[in-house]
């Protein structure tokens, strides 16, 4: 998905940014389109949840990424396996901290799955050298 191929380091990190950004800027327009569809208060948070949980869950995915850069491969399974239970935490806090104040989730996975289908379509087409 993402060609880095014949980059420096410092390229890839500059890259690996430019994304993080991007799919914050469409983390707040999915917010604001599905402000538009949810007229409720609680729908709108449990919606600001499901987004803050998406760019939180790109934020430690690109991160790791950028700090996976130069390290051994061994260091590189650690990595990825705490990169994964991090995201598996995040997102277990996140909805249990919603249920605990009584807001509805439904809203908050539908913007987590959005944001994830459009955090593959950012890696995609807009980060494809051949352009």
């Amino acid at each position: 998905m993402l060609d880095v191929s014949g980059r420096t380091n410092s390229e890839i990190k500059q890259l690996l940014i430019r994304v993080w950004l991007r799919q914050l800027a469409i983390g707040l327009l999915v917010f604001a389109v599905g402000c538009l569809f949810t007229g409720t208060g609680a729908g709108m948070t449990a919606l600001a949840g499901g987004v803050l949980w998406g760019v939180l869950d790109g934020a430690l995915l690109l991160g790791g990424t950028a700090r996976a850069l130069g390290v051994s491969i061994w260091q590189s399974k650690a990595l990825r396996w705490r990169i994964f239970m991090c995201r598996v935490i995040t997102g277990i806090a996140i909805i249990a901290g919603m249920l605990c104040l009584k807001l509805r989730v439904a809203e908050a996975f539908i913007a987590y799955l959005v944001l994830h289908i459009l955090f593959f379509v950012n890696l995609q087409y807009f980060t494809n050298p051949k352009k």
